[in-house]
């Protein structure tokens, strides 16, 4: 007996097959609840407009310039399907520590926030190639595509996947760049299944678990301590944008959380 080495687990895809309905997310600040399915649904019609529309092929990477929403999980899982590499820039940074780290990774698409619009404008004008902006929502300024286009696409049917192997790149993430500029690790498919596993060993979580996660997507912490791990055990991620101290006890009082993490700061 032989076993493969070459499947790339789908951290979504297992529990929309088993737990259809259950809830998966719930993204607080918009008052929407997503069921496994529905995420799983979201991820396949972003996989589709990528490639149909945007024809990108795996290894393209997309970037977001945004607070944590809903958008970052719909793209994560559809480079499953994909293989686009997908990356998140620190918007508290400086626009010139930025527009580097964008040179550096080239990406071809830029998804971005409302609130910070007028960052994307500057990277737009001071690039050295033309980009895709997707804007997350209506707002002023210039942007090639809006995002509840995107989520909303009906798929052709005509997409080529070329889907992901295990070693291939899933995502960048930045280190903290307190001695240099930002550097970028890159994470496989493999390496981000194998900390989700060990995170749920190591938590203890299961299908009635649920985390409130507030610390930012430009982080490892936001995604590979709690957020991803607790999906793959079926359980049930809390959205918020950012931390709000008010706003956190209010969702603990509501949603009663069986877990959580934060850093010292936010303790305080």
């Amino acid at each position: 007996m032989t076993t493969r080495t070459d499947v790339t687990p789908n951290l979504c895809m297992d529990q929309a097959r088993y737990a259809a309905n259950k809830e998966a997310v719930y993204d607080y600040d918009a008052g929407k609840r997503y069921s496994f399915a529905e995420l799983h649904e979201r991820a396949e019609r972003v996989a589709a407009f990528l490639t149909e529309e945007l024809h990108l092929k795996k290894g393209d990477r997309v970037a977001f310039l945004s607070e944590n929403a809903m958008p970052f999980l719909d793209v994560f899982f559809s480079g499953y399907k994909t293989g686009v590499i997908m990356t998140s820039f620190n918007c508290m940074l400086g626009a010139e520590e930025i527009l580097r780290t964008v040179e550096l990774e080239d990406p071809s698409v830029i998804f971005f926030s409302n609130a910070q619009r007028a960052l994307a404008e500057r990277l737009r004008a001071d690039a050295r190639r033309e980009r895709i902006h997707i804007a997350l929502a209506e707002g002023p300024g210039r942007h090639d595509h809006i995002y509840d286009d995107v989520v909303n696409y009906a798929p052709k049917g005509n997409a080529v996947y070329d889907p992901p192997a295990p070693e291939d790149v899933q995502m960048l993430i930045h280190t903290g760049g307190t001695t240099g500029e930002p550097k970028s690790a890159m994470m496989s498919y493999r390496a981000i299944y194998y900390n989700a596993t060990s995170e749920i060993l190591s938590w203890h979580l299961g299908y009635g678990d649920s985390a409130l996660v507030v610390l930012p997507f430009f982080h490892t912490a936001g995604w590979n301590v709690l957020m991803l791990p607790m999906l793959l055990a079926g359980g049930r991620v809390i959205l918020t944008a950012s931390f709000d101290p008010e706003k956190t006890l209010k969702i603990f009082r509501e949603e009663r959380p069986t877990t959580n993490i934060g850093v010292e700061t936010i303790y305080k």
